[in-house]
This record gives C-alpha cells, sequence and structure tokens, in this order.
C-alpha cells in the first residue's frame, strides 16, 4: 500500500529596488560639455561591444559544456515534472516507466507496439506503472549528472524515487523487493502487480547498489541477504533465478548478478563470509565448464535444454562482466582470472571461420567444445505468443545479432565488448586488446547501416556509446570517442524530441525498458570523456 507524500513546495523570492529617479549630476567647473559626452558615448559603445562579446562567448562555452548533457538534463527534468506518479488515488516521486512523447502522460493501458518482440510478456514493460530495476541505469545517470554540473537537483529527484520505492514496495514475507521482470507497480490502482508467478528476480541490468544502499541502508541490506537465503543452495551455493533455494534455471547472467551483489555486501560489511559467497556463487558455472575448451553451459544446473549444453553472449556479457565488477570491488585475483579466462575462450572459439561465408559476424551460440552452432534459427509456432514459444527458438543460432531486440534473452554483445574493454583496463592482457579492438571495428563500421535501416534502441546506443568511452579508456586514443559521437548524433537524431528520449525511433513512446537510461548515463560519459573528467571510479555505476 502507498502512502501520500506531500508535494515539495516551492517559494518564489520577489525582490525590488527603489532608484532615485531625482538625482542629477551637477558640475561647478568649466568644461567642454561636447567633449565630455562624446567621450563618454565611445566609452560607452566600447563597453558595451566587450561586454556582448563576453557575453557571446560565455554562451558560447555554456553551449559547449553542456554538449551531450543538454538532452540528458532534459529527459530527467520531464521525469520528474511529468513522469512522476499522479495517477490513482495516492501519487507519489516514483518514475513512470511508459509516457506519450507529445502528451507526457503515463498511459493506463499502452499500445502493444513491438512488446512481443522486446519484452515478450507484457508486465515486463510495466504498463500503466513503474518498476525501479528498470530504472537503475537512470539513477546513475541522475548522480552523474549532478556531479558534472554541480546541479543537484536530478539527483535529488532520483533520490526522492528511489527512497520512496524502497521503503513502500517491499515483499513482507521474503524481504526481497518488489521488482524486476515478474513484479511492478501499477500506479493506477496503487498496488504491486505480477505476471506468472510473484517471483523475485534479477538479471542482465545491474543494480546501482551503492546507490540504493544510500537511499536506505536497511532495505538493501535486507534485500541482498534475502538473495542468499532465497535464492541459494547454502550447501552447494547452486542458485536459481527464482526464491526456490537453488532450484531452477541458474542462468549465468543471475549468478553473475549474485556474485556482484555479495561483493557489493563485502566492501560494506567487510563480513569475509559475503566474499566467500561472492566466489561460491562464481565457482558454480566454472565447476560444470568444458575441462579442454573453458567454455561454461548457460545453466549449470542441468536441464533438457539447449543451454544446458551451449555458452552464448550472456555468458561472455553478463557472467564475465559481473565478475570483472565483483572483482575490481574486492581486489580479487580468483574471480579476474575466471572472468578473463573465460573471456579467451570466447575470442578463441566465437570468432573461429567468421568473416566470410556463411557467418560474417561473431557466432551467437558456441557447443562446449568450442563448434560453433550454425543457424537457421526455430521461428516461433504460427498463432503462438511468443512468450509461450520453447526456449529452443531463443537458441542464437548462427550469426550474432549486433542490435537484438528482445531485453533478456541470449544474445548480449555490447555486454560482452564493455567486457573485453574493462579486462583490458584491469589487465592490459594482449589477448584481451586483441578482443576489444575486434569488437570496436565491428561496431565501428556498423553506424552508418544502421542509421540507414532506421536506428535502434536507446539501451543499445548508451551501451555502444560507453563502450567507445571505455575503449579510449584502455587504450589512451581519444578517435574512438569520434566513434561515439557518431552513435551519439544518430541517438539524438532519432530519439530525443526536445524534452525527452523516445525508447526507439518507430515509437511514441519514452519506455524505461527500452533502456533510456542507459543512453542518458552514456551521454554523460561521454560528455565527461570529452573534456578530460575521469568516469566514476565505482565499478558498480558503470553502464551495464
Amino acid at each position: 500500500m502507498k502512502t501520500t507524500t506531500k508535494p515539495d513546495a516551492k517559494a518564489g523570492a520577489k525582490t525590488g529596488a527603489k532608484t532615485d529617479a531625482n538625482a542629477d549630476a551637477k558640475m561647478g567647473a568649466k568644461t567642454d560639455v561636447n567633449a565630455i559626452a562624446n567621450a563618454a558615448a565611445k566609452t560607452a559603445a566600447n563597453a558595451a561591444a566587450k561586454a556582448a562579446a563576453k557575453t557571446d562567448a560565455a554562451a558560447d562555452a555554456n553551449a559547449k559544456n553542456a554538449g551531450w548533457l543538454a538532452p540528458v538534463a532534459a529527459t530527467l527534468d520531464t521525469l520528474a515534472t511529468h513522469g512522476t506518479d499522479r495517477y490513482g488515488i495516492v501519487h507519489s516521486p516514483v518514475w513512470m516507466s511508459i509516457l506519450d512523447v507529445e502528451t507526457l502522460d503515463s498511459p493506463r493501458h499502452p499500445l502493444p507496439l513491438d512488446e512481443a518482440v522486446r519484452v515478450q510478456r507484457r508486465g515486463r514493460r510495466a504498463p500503466g506503472g513503474c518498476n525501479l530495476f528498470l530504472d537503475q541505469a537512470m539513477l546513475c545517470a541522475a548522480r552523474r549528472l549532478a556531479a558534472l554540473t554541480g546541479d543537484a537537483r536530478h539527483d535529488e529527484a532520483a533520490r526522492r524515487y528511489a527512497k520512496y520505492y524502497l521503503e513502500h514496495f517491499v515483499d513482507s514475507q521474503t524481504g526481497l523487493l518488489e521488482w524486476g521482470p515478474h513484479n511492478f507497480v501499477n500506479c493506477h490502482e496503487d498496488a504491486v502487480q505480477w505476471l506468472e508467478g510473484h517471483f523475485h528476480e534479477i538479471h542482465a541490468w545491474m543494480p546501482c547498489w551503492p546507490i540504493l544502499h544510500e537511499c536506505n541502508p536497511r532495505v538493501i541490506e535486507r534485500e541482498i541477504a534475502g538473495i542468499w537465503e532465497w535464492h541459494c543452495n547454502h550447501a552447494t551455493a547452486q542458485f536459481g533465478r527464482h526464491p526456490e533455494h537453488g532450484a531452477g534455471c541458474s542462468f549465468a547472467m543471475t549468478g553473475g548478478e549474485f556474485a556482484a551483489a555479495f561483493a557489493f555486501m563485502h566492501t560494506i560489511t567487510g563480513d569475509d563470509a559475503w566474499r566467500q559467497r561472492a566466489l561460491r556463487t562464481a565457482r558454480v558455472h566454472w565447476a560444470a565448464r568444458n575441462r579442454e575448451t573453458n567454455l561454461i553451459p548457460n545453466q549449470a544446473e542441468w536441464e533438457a535444454r539447449f543451454d544446458a549444453e551451449h555458452g552464448d553472449t550472456s555468458i561472455s556479457g553478463l557472467w564475465c562482466g559481473r565478475l570483472l565488477t565483483a572483482a575490481e570491488m574486492m581486489r580479487n585475483e580468483e574471480l579476474l582470472e575466471l572472468a578473463v579466462a573465460e573471456l579467451r575462450a570466447f575470442l578463441k572459439y566465437q570468432w573461429r571461420g567468421t568473416g566470410r561465408g556463411a557467418c560474417a559476424r561473431p557466432w551467437g551460440l558456441l557447443k562446449l567444445d568450442g563448434t560453433p552452432v550454425p543457424g537457421p534459427r526455430l521461428p516461433v509456432p504460427p498463432g503462438m505468443d511468443p512468450g509461450q514459444a520453447p526456449y529452443q527458438c531463443w537458441a542464437p543460432c548462427g550469426e550474432l545479432d549486433l542490435w537484438p531486440s528482445y531485453m533478456l534473452g541470449y544474445e548480449f554483445p555490447q555486454e560482452t565488448a564493455l567486457a573485453y574493454a574493462d579486462a583490458l583496463r584491469l589487465t592490459g592482457d594482449p589477448e584481451m586488446r586483441d578482443g576489444a579492438l575486434r569488437w570496436a571495428e565491428l561496431y565501428a563500421g556498423d553506424e552508418a547501416a544502421l542509421r540507414g535501416r532506421g536506428g535502434t534502441y536507446a539501451q543499445h546506443y548508451g551501451m555502444v556509446i560507453s563502450f567507445f568511452c571505455e575503449m579510449a579508456r584502455a587504450t589512451n586514443d581519444r578517435s574512438h570517442l569520434d566513434t561515439a559521437e557518431r552513435y551519439a548524433r544518430q541517438a539524438a537524431d532519432l530519439l530525443f524530441t526536445g524534452k525527452i528520449f523516445r525508447g526507439h525511433p518507430a515509437k511514441p513512446y519514452y519506455e524505461a525498458a527500452d533502456g533510456v537510461g542507459f543512453l542518458c548515463h552514456a551521454l554523460a560519459q561521454l560528455h565527461g570523456a570529452l573534456h578530460g573528467i575521469p568516469p566514476d571510479s565505482d565499478p558498480m555505476l558503470r553502464n551495464v
């Protein structure tokens, strides 16, 4: 149940100044009045010209300094002004997940549009509501914008949102947050709504635990403790995506998310038990690897499904990426070595035989012996709801899609590129450099073609921009920023309305599920990189 909050009071201050209209200047000495007047006019004209020049220079400087921050600030302004919960009986400072870009209202029943392919299940968009999980990157963007501009308004609005959500939307039985792919807050009905079971689930988009912890330490520490309590088998560290004590799908991306969360708990508590939990969680998948290739399966607990016998880019992007984050936080060599070893395996096998013939790009799916799985992909049966289709339909056979539509699924190419850039920064390893440069060449060569196809989701633009910013940082080669700016210009041209970013060029909506937060975060990162401002030092605030 939500409770009412009083709107922030706004007070205007009016000032007035009295002028002495009767003051005269009297001259008692003999002077050449005309000469004085001419000199005064000349002086005034010079002063006015200098002032105008300074004003123009200041305006130019402000425009240059605003750079890519202007559309970020506009989007956050719109969210804070028009995007809060002003629906139902109880209003609150949480941000609605969908806004009409023309009316800036949140439709109670948004058009289906691409939901069958983007989210598959309608509730994952949080229609008519809010899902804090979908706004993690936007919270980071607000924090970064405040750091770059000195204006805390947007960060304060983001914190009001997060504080309210964390205080009001927690499962009373488990202590776990009402967020993720199954649960959201329906603001028109003033109630938590869930789909296909009341399950807690987090993966694919990393929670910004440091910001959330600042907003409510008690709830966040209970959330992460609840992950260990409800999602994991304490004896074996086997875990599941749902809170079923280790049963169910043990996706690699879920394990990576949990390992990073446990590493965060170690950094704030100093309790070695959390370090051990992070390591044990990572070892679950590593123990299931092929000993000859070091390729791990997507699922570490065997089921009669393709993802228990194959590897895909959710491993190279999300499992490896989160292990790198955890390793950097805890300065842990084992996690770093595991991530780098897996990235080496993908570098060896994912690109095998590519660049010619049937597969011009990296392979999307690998057998654990390193053999790529060719296409075609299995189509969804006619008339079947994609959300009910067999998992085999989502097997990424053949060529990897650089711009996948499905926000979960098994294809995470930009996250993989970011993992190589991060591994290069942390290790300087030549193979990590080779991998990172391959992804850079691939994405640098596709920018014009992407524009010609009409563009893509905000999330993809954001992650690619961040990747090239990270490449500039890791290689000390600023030419990568030129590529980042080309993608930024394309995103601004196709998505920015003047007030807010839409989620996709063909959609009439701002949508959190389309990853607008990733784009805003990336543009703030690009602004900092172009101006020589170091990025946030906290690895948990990376744009992943």
